[in-house]
């Protein structure tokens, strides 16, 4: 996409995918094809429209549209306080955003990645075993669930930044590199939804097994790239696609890697 419509492929990358383009141009299709309620849907049959009637009923929602305008259902919604009370009950969102935020912005200012992330892949880890192996406390599971989850999300975006700072020539090449990495790591929801079964209540040991694993892996991980990296180091001649004689900036490296 260099180039095209006049401008560079970092645009294009940043329109379609932190702007949804793609999504944005999707709702239109959404909106033809999705149906409103089942009482207008016409492709239901009468026992189907029946069926997902009773079910909306059943969840105490409504089956059928009113007569309320979108600016005015808008206006309904924002002025019950409901819907701003249900926004601020979620305390491990809320908290983890906090601890992501300061995790990410010292690992900003002290232009330092691996240390970081090993750091708060501990803290994971060690919070997940406690959620897995503590069963009798609820308040304390929830707690260090919290804990748990940050490290998780803490994890994720230094990791794609620690990659970006590694491989940082050619563009090509490193923004191929964070997609391939970024893909891998959204297999995740393939299996995340088998490894939490209902009958593994209220320990739930398999999903919190395989958490506990990956974070634990996470912190061998960025260990040994920070090892490697170092003993390694990414020289832009032979990495980079440069020319024998051609020279240019080399970014400020990473403190721990070359």
């Amino acid at each position: 996409m260099q180039n095209r419509g006049n401008l560079p492929a970092w645009k294009w990358l940043f329109l379609s995918q932190y702007h949804g383009v793609i999504t944005v141009g999707a709702s239109f299709i959404a909106m033809v094809i999705l149906p409103d309620f089942p009482v207008n849907t016409r492709w239901l049959t009468d026992e189907e429209r029946e069926y997902a009637v009773h079910r909306l009923q059943q969840d105490n929602n409504s089956s059928e549209a009113g007569d309320m305008t979108h600016l005015q259902s808008f206006l309904a919604a924002v002025r019950d306080w409901r819907t701003w009370a249900f926004m601020i009950t979620i305390p491990i969102y809320c908290a983890s955003l906090v601890i992501v935020l300061i995790c990410c912005f010292s690992s900003d200012i002290q232009n330092e990645r691996p240390k970081h992330i090993m750091v708060m892949a501990t803290i994971s880890t060690v919070s997940l075993i406690i959620v897995a192996t503590v069963t009798s406390n609820n308040q304390v599971r929830y707690a260090f669930l919290t804990f748990g989850a940050a490290g998780i999300w803490a994890c994720s975006p230094m990791t794609l930044s620690y990659l970006s700072n590694t491989i940082y020539r050619p563009a090509e090449k490193r923004a191929v590199s964070i997609g391939v990495v970024n893909a891998l790591a959204n297999l995740s929801s393939v299996y995340g939804s088998y490894i939490w079964p209902a009958n593994s209540a209220p320990s739930y040991i398999p999903g919190f097994s395989v958490s506990i694993a990956l974070m634990a892996g996470c912190i061998v991980s960025a260990f040994t790239i920070m090892v490697l990296t170092k003993k390694y180091p990414y020289e832009l001649r032979k990495d980079g696609g440069l020319v024998e004689g051609e020279h240019t900036h080399t970014p400020e490296p990473e403190k721990g890697d070359a």
